[in-house]
């Protein structure tokens, strides 16, 4: 597979992403699509389509570490990770 680049307007945009959504591990997908994960107060949750103000839809998760390897493994948004607890449809944050 090849490897995944980013121009530096990109990568500003992740870094803008992650500071005002308060999501880590914020990336870009091979299809465009950013995602990155966030602690709610129960739960970890796995977003994606994340925006400067907006997400497209969520995954949740009871394990932080699953969250993150969830995360990893996702190439396109209409990847869809395994051990969630709950999903959401688009919202406005």
């Amino acid at each position: 597979m090849a490897e995944h680049t980013l121009n530096s307007d990109t990568e500003c945009l992740l870094v803008q992403i992650s500071k005002i959504s308060g999501c880590h591990h914020v990336r870009q997908l091979e299809d465009g699509t950013v995602v990155g994960v966030g602690q709610l107060l129960y739960t970890t949750a796995l977003y994606v389509g994340l925006t400067i103000d907006t997400w497209h839809h969520r995954f949740c998760f009871d394990d932080p570490a699953l969250a993150l390897s969830e995360l990893q493994r996702l190439r396109t948004a209409q990847d869809e990770p395994i051990g969630w607890i709950a999903r959401r449809p688009q919202q406005d944050c």
